[in-house]
């Protein structure tokens, strides 16, 4: 370039235009940064629900759990009486305690088997009286047959 070509117009219309080209790419950042900021409040938005939400089931969870007094206390109370029941072993008590139980379901087994028998007595006796019904009204048909013949 020559010294000729260079005025002061042309150098202000230089640096006008370039700070036209500055002020387009500063707007375009901007523009892009707001997208980009407001992509992450969204993002951010949806991840705070879905923290709200997880915690409200925890919370509905937690709700239905023993509390740790009454656990406590139900611990307390079988302790005692697995406690009671080692103090019966130990005393003799023990074989009466099991015999007893023991005995309890061997009665409870022999009139199940008792009524399930019973049953199956009657169902047998039901079919040998139909069986001797339909036998006789067969004789009594044949014998009515041969009569009116």
């Amino acid at each position: 370039m020559s010294e000729s070509e260079w005025t002061l117009e042309t150098l202000k219309y230089m640096l006008e235009q370039r700070m036209d080209d500055q002020d387009k790419a500063v707007t375009i950042a901007l523009s892009e940064r707001d997208k980009q900021v407001a992509a992450a409040l969204l993002s951010n938005s949806k991840r705070l629900d879905e923290m709200n939400e997880f915690r409200q089931e925890n919370r509905e969870n937690t709700a239905t759990y023993m509390p740790r007094a009454e656990a406590e206390a139900a611990i307390n109370r079988l302790s005692d009486r697995i406690t009671e029941v080692e103090r019966r072993i130990n005393v003799g008590e023990g074989p009466r305690l099991v015999a007893s139980a023991d005995s309890e379901r061997l009665r409870t087994l022999q009139s199940r088997e008792q009524f399930r028998t019973g049953r199956g007595q009657g169902m047998d006796a039901v079919w040998i009286y139909l069986l001797g019904v339909v036998g006789l009204m067969s004789t009594v048909l044949s014998i009515a047959y041969a009569v009116t013949r």
